[in-house]
């Protein structure tokens, strides 16, 4: 009974098609197939079925996996096209043979011109240049298969399309190929110069604070020196002053000691001089004659230039007057003097030179920034190295030297061209390399006359009288002594004070009985400009003549504005200081400077 169940069982209609056309072709029949073989069968068809699921499961993955192929050579496509770089694949000869990415790109017309690249060797495509650097760099990748890549860059590749900076990798493959990336460094390679522009700008300016800083030092212990020595000099030339009062004309000492008066004098020139070189002399524009001015720097600028240099000076006979601060045109000179001497290393010929100008005419057109009109030209030429267009496009710049380190400030000739355009002028240059320098200014006529730089009024003329009382203030004792004696025996009721405290003092005990306050601006503890309110404050019609041998930005300091005050400058002689104290004592009485009477006044009374 157990028989036939197995045997149905068994049904070969059941089976794999395959085993059963196998069974047909072994057997013919299912009755022919041996009993012991049947259960056999039966595992066979088993894994027959089994291996149909296994072959039908592995066709389903390889049809995904195929979709799933596709999509990402899709979006490796989509995501190779918006790669900024060009991508292009080189055979062994150097001919291109695919743009993988970047054909949108315009790295890709600017490299290939436009043209299309496949199929073309690199050498008919790019620049030559390019070219070359791409055929040294193929050859560096022999024996690197699988290895690495060799990289170089191209610095501003220039041409039709413009200039750009690039940035080349090749990556070798099988079969002598290598692909070839090339990127746009162009914005990096700007971005980096201007980030080293900007660092050396730094350093720069980082220069020329040390260079401002030492020149201010400078400055300030020239104007120390200049205070010093003006309290010297204002004593010599008041004694000398007075000597002259009392001696005949006909005294044999007289020219002895206007000798010593000329001697003061030169060196309150020198004394201005130096203020020049520090930048801080006070501004006083007046009536000049420039060919006095040259005269009277003659003997400097020789010492200046030394023994191996020629001077020559030209001089119009009837210059025109100019409007302008002596020191400061004395300044523009011996900078221009500087220079050119600098400029002759080995010696040669200076030339200054004046003359007379009208310009607007046809023949004679005014620069830029000129009206036209009467002008006088001062003229220094010297026979030197000479300049080229590139110096000369910056030679006014503010720390701009040609000089070595610790050489040269760079402010000789940009202080010269404020100068000038301060005055109303202007300036011109001509030069070449190897034929010296020609510096040409022009100074807008005075409408004046003129009264030459240092020209004095005789020693032996009356001096301004008066009988008002003023109350004199200096620190320096021997300024003070001989500014006293000059005033009593101009006829003046003179108080004296070495110092603030002192003259709040003594005019308290005078009751308001005081003309004109003459006091120094620069003084221990309280300046002249506070003592000015101070005493104003008490007495509101009191004039205010300032005496000071510093510069002009001390005095700022101090609240001293020169414009609208009365300043005499040391050193001065006894007939400059007789003649500005009766103009102050005659004149409009206007406000004078200084602070309110505040805390300073309180401590001054607490001190009297």
């Amino acid at each position: 009974m157990g028989a036939p169940a197995r045997m149905a069982e068994l049904d070969p209609a059941e089976f794999h098609p395959l085993l059963r056309r196998q069974l047909r072709r072994h057997f013919g029949t299912w009755d022919a197939v041996p009993a012991g073989l049947r259960p056999l069968f039966r595992e066979i068809d088993r894994a027959y079925r089994e291996a149909d699921r296994d072959r039908l499961m592995l066709e389903r993955s390889l049809e995904l996996s195929s979709e799933e192929l596709t999509q990402a050579a899709g979006e490796l496509r989509l995501l190779l096209g918006a790669f900024p770089d060009l991508v292009f694949r080189v055979d062994a000869d150097g001919a291109v043979r695919e743009v993988v990415s970047g054909r949108s790109s315009g790295l890709y017309a600017w490299l290939f011109r436009g043209r299309e690249p496949v199929g073309r060797r690199l050498v008919d495509l790019l620049p030559e240049e390019c070219a070359a650097r791409f055929a040294q760099a193929a050859a560096g990748l022999t024996g690197r298969q699988g290895v690495g890549a060799v990289g170089f860059e191209f610095d501003s590749i220039g041409g039709e399309f413009g200039a750009r900076s690039l940035e080349a990798r090749l990556v070798p493959l099988p079969g002598g190929q290598c692909m070839a990336i090339v990127r746009d460094i162009t914005d990096r390679v700007e971005a980096e110069r201007a980030r080293d522009r900007a660092r050396n700008e730094l350093r720069e300016r980082d220069e020329q604070l040390r260079q401002a800083q030492k020149l201010e030092a400078i400055g300030r212990l020239a104007g120390g020196i200049a205070h010093d020595f003006n309290n010297l000099l204002t004593a010599i030339l008041a004694t000398c002053g007075l000597l002259v009062m009392d001696l005949e004309p006909d005294d044999p000492r007289r020219q002895d000691v206007e000798e010593l008066t000329d001697l003061g004098r030169r060196a309150a020139a020198l004394i201005r001089q130096l203020l020049a070189f520090s930048r801080q002399q006070v501004l006083r524009p007046q009536l000049l004659d420039l060919n006095e001015v040259v005269l009277g720097l003659e003997r400097l600028v020789r010492r200046l230039l030394g023994e191996d240099v020629i001077v020559r000076t030209e001089l119009e006979p009837e210059v025109w007057p100019i409007f302008a601060d002596c020191s400061q045109i004395e300044q523009v000179l011996v900078n221009l003097v500087v220079n050119a001497r600098d400029a002759m290393p080995r010696g040669g010929e200076l030339t200054i030179a004046t003359r007379n100008r009208e310009l607007g005419g046809p023949g004679a057109p005014a620069p830029v920034g000129l009206a036209a009109g009467p002008y006088v030209e001062l003229i220094v030429q010297d026979t030197g190295c000479g300049m080229d267009a590139e110096t000369m496009a910056r030679i006014f710049d503010p720390f701009f030297t040609t000089k070595g380190p610790e050489k040269g400030t760079g402010l000789g000739l940009s202080t010269v061209y404020g100068i000038v355009r301060q005055s109303g002028g202007a300036i011109e240059v001509e030069s070449a390399p190897g034929q010296g320098a020609r510096f040409r200014i022009l100074l807008p006529r005075a409408a004046h006359g003129v009264q030459a730089p240092g020209q004095q009024s005789s020693q032996h003329e009356d001096l301004p009288r008066g009988t008002e009382t003023v109350l004199l203030v200096e620190d320096d004792a021997a300024v003070r002594s001989l500014v006293h004696k000059v005033l009593d025996q101009c006829g003046y009721r003179v108080l004296v004070a070495e110092d603030a405290a002192r003259a709040l003092q003594i005019a308290a005990a005078e009751h308001g009985g005081i003309e004109l306050l003459l006091t120094d601006v620069i003084m221990p503890r309280t300046s002249g400009p506070e003592l000015a309110g101070l005493l104003r404050a008490m007495q509101p019609a009191l004039r205010v003549l300032f005496i000071s041998g510093y510069t002009g930005d001390r005095m700022a300091e101090h609240g001293l504005d020169q414009g609208e005050v009365e300043l005499l400058a040391k050193p001065f002689s006894p007939a400059a200081l007789a003649r500005r104290v009766r103009a102050v004592l005659d004149a409009p009485r206007r406000p004078g400077p200084g602070p309110e009477a505040t805390a300073s006044e309180q401590q001054l009374r607490v001190q009297r």
